[in-house]
């Protein structure tokens, strides 16, 4: 099975891309560390697989919002096409 096949297949059937689904899974981990433990936010962002705890908070705040990627590209858009002469 190709990598583009397969990303295909699973949005078909997940309802959402493989990234986001890995990022939810890793997100609920970094949440159930931060419960449980006495991990720093750091700590637990690398141990959910996350290599940068910056992208972590990030995630988590968009994923807890509601904002999703496409959104966050409109409104970078939206705001270079404002700033531009």
């Amino acid at each position: 099975m190709s990598e583009r096949y397969f990303m295909k297949f699973f949005k078909s059937v997940m309802g959402k891309t493989f990234i986001h689904y890995l990022n939810y899974v890793r997100l609920s981990e970094a949440e159930k560390l931060l419960l449980s433990s006495e991990l720093t936010i750091t700590e637990a962002a690398l141990q959910s697989g996350f290599n940068d705890p910056s992208y972590f908070v990030l995630e988590r705040q968009l994923t807890r919002y509601g904002i999703d990627n496409d959104m966050v590209r409109r409104f970078r858009t939206s705001r270079q096409m404002k700033n531009s002469p």
